[in-house]
């Protein structure tokens, strides 16, 4: 998703200092700068700290992604245009976005900058409560999307909702699309990855956030079946789109004939182009017999 330009983190060991001019830059807990995050924290298997949230609507913010995706996206151009014929397979498509959201993957807790400004280099007297889903956007932690909803000029008081930071986020991933789509890439190599996309579906950001003119959406899959995934198949009719990316899965099995149907049930979910399993050679798929067994027998039936 993305770094806050020389993010507004704790710089040293026993140094409470920061870069003050950042408070745009990055995320805020209320409607005010004074309110900026320092840090936030992330985990995907072990909590650990992270660079504050960034602003996803800041202008500072945004062209620090031209800047580089300038540099990136001609390189992938060029590559998937020079591929031979009967190569092209070997260019699925471009994902941009890393589970673009607010606060899932940077959350916040309460009162969480005095953990960074009194134990700055240590976290051991972090909180470890982590995310509640069921308590909607914030986990039950504190609500972060003030700064990037403020910024776009939605508004700037009263309620966040959920559509709020649907909007910023859609918005971002529109940005980037774009970008990628004039640099030279066809749309239909082009997809989106959204994430904050969990059950319970109609707390947490919408799906639509992932659709724009200039891709295809994508999402992160860890709760099973596509075709049950909330209101998923509604919001693809509505914006008359089928094509759609797994962009970040992981629906295990206990047997090669469940990894399959999962693969298969997915890939038959509408127009789905790609499966990216995450972990891959992590303690993923690649160690899993039972799961490469299943992509062999889904092959077995696709060629059939």
């Amino acid at each position: 998703m993305g770094r806050a330009p020389g993010s507004l983190e704790l710089v040293g060991s026993g140094s409470s200092g920061y870069n003050p001019a950042n408070v745009f830059n990055v995320e805020w807990t209320g409607w005010s700068p004074a309110l900026a995050v320092k840090g936030g924290w992330r985990n995907w298997g072990t909590q650990i700290r992270v660079s504050p949230a960034p602003n996803l609507a800041s202008p500072q913010f945004l062209e620090e992604n031209r800047k580089t995706l300038s540099l990136l996206l001609p390189v992938i151009r060029d590559w998937s245009v020079s591929l031979p014929a009967e190569k092209q397979h070997l260019f699925a498509g471009l994902k941009v976005g890393w589970e673009t959201s607010i606060g899932y993957n940077a959350y916040f807790y309460p009162d969480g900058n005095s953990f960074f400004e009194r134990w700055p280099d240590f976290d051991t007297q972090d909180p470890h409560t982590g995310l509640a889903a069921s308590k909607g956007l914030s986990g039950g932690l504190l609500q972060l999307g003030y700064a990037a909803v403020m910024t776009a000029g939605l508004k700037d008081h009263g309620i966040l909702t959920r559509d709020d930071i649907a909007q910023v986020t859609k918005n971002y991933l529109s940005f980037l699309s774009r970008l990628a789509h004039e640099s030279g890439i066809n749309r239909e190599k082009i997809f989106t990855h959204q994430g904050g996309v969990c059950p319970p579906y109609e707390i947490h950001l919408p799906f639509w956030a992932a659709l724009n003119e200039w891709s295809f959406p994508g999402w992160s899959f860890y709760w099973g079946d596509p075709e049950s995934s909330g209101d998923l198949g509604k919001q693809l009719d509505q914006a008359g789109v089928a094509r759609w990316g797994a962009s970040e899965w992981w629906w295990p099995a206990e047997d090669a004939a469940g990894w399959a149907d999962h693969f298969e049930k997915t890939l038959r979910f509408r127009d789905c182009r790609f499966i990216c399993a995450y972990n891959w050679n992590q303690g993923g798929v690649e160690s899993i017999p039972s799961a490469l067994e299943g992509i062999e027998l889904l092959c077995r039936r696709w060629k059939e």
